[in-house]
Parts: structure tokens; sequence; C-alpha cells
């Protein structure tokens, strides 16, 4: 595999998520910039996937969306995504923070993360469910077989899927060189679907957060990758 790191827990192993437009299963499920047009016209995109949803009864939280979907941050956690970026020529902390980060004003949302106020200031955020395109996760060895309503699709599929590792709170500790699975880099999509893992230089996120340590809007307690998204 070539990753000079440490292993994820025992049940688990890594797997890269397929970068958007890489084959036809995912421009099927919308994750191409082709697929996914602004007023008709193909623009860059966040290059995230969003997992599958599941509550504590089994069932699904009913949407794929990483604005529905999505867990709470305090402004001390804030604080350690900004420990996690590293000053570069023309992108400093507070410009990398900006690019993950949306001052709402509005019902808009247009980044990663967004809150009420500047992100150093804000006394908490919210982070879409969703794990970057192109990077590492850590999923479960069981195989689990899973019907459900696929992006884009209209009828029930069954579909092969892993459960995903989240992050905890803990994991704030840990770094991209060591956990490149729980803290990742903030991928892009650009036009005709190519690929950009340094947005603003190097800008690093975790993967989707546990709702044990961040709470969660869909009492969701389990995500789950489908196999075909995954290298």
């Amino acid at each position: 595999m070539g990753l000079n790191v440490n292993v994820p827990a025992p049940g688990y192993h890594l797997r890269r998520v397929k970068k958007w437009g890489q084959d036809a299963g995912m421009v099927r499920a919308g994750y191409s910039t082709t697929a996914r047009l602004v007023n008709g016209r193909e623009v860059g995109q966040f290059c995230m996937v969003e997992p599958y949803g599941v509550k504590a009864d089994g069932t699904w939280v009913g949407t794929w969306s990483a604005i529905s979907n999505y867990s709470t941050l305090t402004h001390d956690d804030l604080m350690c995504i900004a420990a996690w970026q590293k000053p570069e020529t023309g992108n400093d902390v507070n410009q990398k923070m900006n690019y993950l980060y949306h001052e709402q004003d509005s019902h808009e949302t247009v980044a990663e993360l967004w809150g009420i106020g500047k992100w150093n200031e804000t006394s908490k955020a919210y982070y879409g469910h969703m794990v970057h395109a192109g990077q590492w996760v850590a999923v479960s060895d069981v195989l689990e077989n899973v019907r459900a309503y696929m992006p884009n699709e209209s009828a029930k599929l069954w579909v092969q899927m892993r459960e995903l590792l989240l992050f905890r709170r803990a994991d704030f500790s840990k770094s991209f060189s060591t956990h490149p699975w729980l803290v990742q880099r903030a991928t892009a999509a650009y036009p005709t679907d190519r690929y950009g893992e340094f947005v603003r230089g190097e800008v690093f996120m975790s993967v989707m957060l546990d709702p044990r340590d961040f709470p969660a809007n869909n009492r969701v307690v389990r995500a789950l990758l489908p196999v075909e998204w995954l290298e």
C-alpha cells in the first residue's frame, strides 16, 4: 500500500475512496462535475462523498445529502481543526479555514463547515456527513448487503456496503501523516473532474464525525460506504 502510518482498529482495513468521475458508477451517483452543473455550467466542487446513514433501529436516515445530514462542532473543536492547518506561502491558516468554513448569513450552505459568525468567533459550527474523494478511509472487514435507494435511483437495489470508521473527539490529537483515514486532505473536483488535493496548499479535515461525540441532527448511529465507491 506504501503508507508509512499506523493501522486502523481491529476489524477494519484501509480502502481509498474513488475520485469524482473515476468511473460510470461515480458519475451515475452524481459524483462528477458534469452531473452537478451550476446554472447549466460545469464548475469546481468540494470533492466529497456522502455515506449511507443508519439510525439505531436500522432504518436509513432518508437522504444522502451532506447538507441535510450534519453534526455539531464546538468552538474548541474548530480550534483543533485550525491546528491541523500549516501556513504556506500565499495560504495562511485563516485562508485555509475560510476555505472549509462558510460564515452563514442565510440558509445557503456552500462549504463543508458552516456557522453563524467567523470561524474563530462562533460558539458552534456544523459539518456535513461526508468523506473526501481520493482519500483513505477505514472500513469494516464485514461486508453488508443493504437494500437501499442509491443516489439518482428511483427503486431500491441490493448494494454491498462496508461500515465506515468515524472520527472521535480524541482523534484530534492525530494527523494526516499518521492517520490519513481519520484526518484527510480536503479535495476538490474541478471542471471535467480534474482532481485536486492542494486547494489552498494542503487543507485538512476529518472524515465523518462520530455522533457519540458530535451530536447529529438525524439520529444516525452508523455510516456505510458502498463498495463500488471504493478502490
